[in-house]
């Protein structure tokens, strides 16, 4: 961990706000994505389910000591719902807004002139048994829940 994120760690630690906590989140997952795209893929690697493992527990760890407004889990069905992990925010005793999220790599095809073209190839990508596209599994499993499908696309 660097200075930075070890400050958004501290920060967070002592105040306890959400806000605080993906401020830490988002500066340490940047700092292994860059770590990581500098080296040989012999000494560093990041998937997708890194950065989703890395989000739920940590978040999961801090609710350990805070009272936050958040809670992630792991999908109990990516193949079959199409996501990774989901978000539940309370808003009330047995009320949550659910967000089924799936994280997902961009990869930049055209860097030349700060002309980025980031693209995601595999969003026809089938899953499951019934040979369903992952993106139809996620909305119809949001709809099914009542929830809010969610892409989380990131790249370097």
């Amino acid at each position: 961990m660097t200075k930075k994120s070890t400050i958004y760690k501290n920060k967070f630690e002592e105040s306890g706000i959400l806000t605080d906590l993906l401020a830490y989140l988002s500066t340490h997952t940047w700092e292994k994505l860059k770590f990581s795209s500098m080296q040989s893929s012999e000494y560093s690697k990041i998937y997708e389910t890194d950065i989703s493992n890395f989000l739920v527990s940590e978040i999961a760890e801090a609710t350990l000591e805070h009272p936050l407004p958040i809670r992630l889990f792991h999908s109990k069905k990516e193949s079959v719902n199409g996501n990774d992990f989901e978000v539940i925010i309370p808003i009330a005793t047995n009320q949550y807004i659910l967000f089924p999220c799936q994280a997902k790599r961009l990869y930049v095809a055209n860097e030349q002139n700060n002309n980025f073209d980031a693209q995601y190839e595999a969003l026809g990508h089938v899953t499951g048994s019934a040979k369903t596209l992952q993106i139809l599994s996620l909305l119809n499993y949001a709809k099914k829940n009542y929830g809010f499908p969610l892409y989380l696309f990131w790249y370097f």
